[in-house]
């Protein structure tokens, strides 16, 4: 992930408890980020990805408290899966798109 997109994302970062700098499809993605910022990340789909470990009822809950703002949606960069460092990230309005 470019340190500019994390320098974003951590000044619009809520820092309530429960809140997530971004959600990412895998742990092995988001272990990089944590690392990088020391902020919780989220991993949905847990170790590997593909672990259905959240409902869409969860992802409205958190999403429309603002718990979760964006979403890593392609690209490791930092090392991680997928590697080459294109990351695309989803933010603003997500909880009305869900």
């Amino acid at each position: 992930m470019p340190s500019a997109l994390l320098t974003y994302l951590e000044a619009h970062y809520a820092g309530t408890p429960g809140s997530y700098l971004v959600a990412v499809p895998s742990m092995q993605t988001a272990v990089p980020i944590i690392l990088a910022t020391g902020l919780p990340v989220m991993a949905m789909g847990g170790l590997t990805g593909s672990d259905p470990a959240l409902s869409l009822t969860t992802l409205e809950q958190l999403t429309s408290s603002g718990k979760l703002k964006y979403f890593l949606l392609s690209g490791g960069g930092m090392g991680g899966p997928g590697g080459g460092g294109n990351a695309e990230v989803l933010g603003g309005g997500v909880a009305a798109g869900l």
